[in-house]
């Protein structure tokens, strides 16, 4: 019991962080002096059917948020000065046909305050 209120938890305070950026920035609306840049993820990972298909959902978005994070360190190491994760959606999906797995998929948008020329890489 411990073990799955533990992942909730987590998975809680991770989906409070688009909820939060979607308080500050409007969706559509660009932040000024940022241009805003959208990412398409997608991942696949294997289920386990002996287990709670519910708890393993989770831990697949989980993994998910953490790659929609690191989207904006992928956008300051090369063209970035800031960046903040203004919108994230996601959807997850077990899959049964041709073994069983676990399909997470969605966009994170970025608003994105770019380094001056002389600064990119």
């Amino acid at each position: 019991m411990t073990f799955s209120a533990r992942y909730l938890t987590c998975i809680l305070a991770l989906a409070a962080l688009p909820a939060s950026a979607q308080q500050a920035f409007m969706p559509g609306v660009r932040v000024p002096g940022t241009i805003n840049i959208q990412s398409s993820l997608s991942m696949t990972v294997p289920a386990d059917m002996s287990m709670n298909p519910a708890e393993q959902i989770e831990v697949a978005q989980k993994a998910f948020y953490a790659m929609a994070q690191r989207q904006c360190q992928l956008v300051l190491d090369t063209l970035g000065e800031t960046c903040q994760v203004t919108n994230l959606t996601n959807n997850a999906d077990l899959n049964r046909s041709g073994g069983s797995f676990i399909s997470v998929r969605g966009t994170v948008t970025m608003a994105v305050k770019l380094k001056n020329s002389a600064q990119k890489p």
